[in-house]
């Protein structure tokens, strides 16, 4: 009887990293992205990397940032987010941070945005 087939350790690595990845992932963004993309009929990358930092979602050229109190309301992170967004800027990316704390402010937020979020995706 053969057993299980034991991982490697980078295998190991990839497959923690993924599900970090995957957890730093909020419900309200989650659904605002996915909103986007059934509404646009779009594909936003999700978790997109630039120089070991990661961006909630990206299309084409443009960084999509969900701002939630939880993630972005102390100095620490202020400073992080200042530092992405000069990241993204010399890579070429135009940022935009979206103010989002609970997944029932999606529908407002996606209604208050809704001329940048037409240019974003060319609409």
């Amino acid at each position: 009887m053969r057993g299980k087939r034991l991982k490697s350790k980078k295998q190991l690595y990839k497959s923690k990293k993924k599900k970090i990845i995957k957890d730093m992932t909020s419900k309200s963004e989650k659904f605002l992205l996915d909103s986007l993309e059934t509404i646009y009929n779009i594909k936003i990358e999700r978790q997109y990397q630039i120089n070991h930092k990661y961006f909630d979602g990206r299309y084409a050229m443009h960084i999509i940032e969900c701002d939630g109190s939880r993630w972005h309301s102390n100095k620490k992170d202020l400073k992080n987010d200042i530092f992405k967004d000069e990241i993204a800027k010399r890579n070429g990316f135009e940022m935009h941070r979206i103010q989002l704390n609970r997944i029932k402010e999606v529908p407002k937020c996606l209604q208050e945005n809704k001329l940048l979020f037409d240019k974003i995706f060319n609409v």
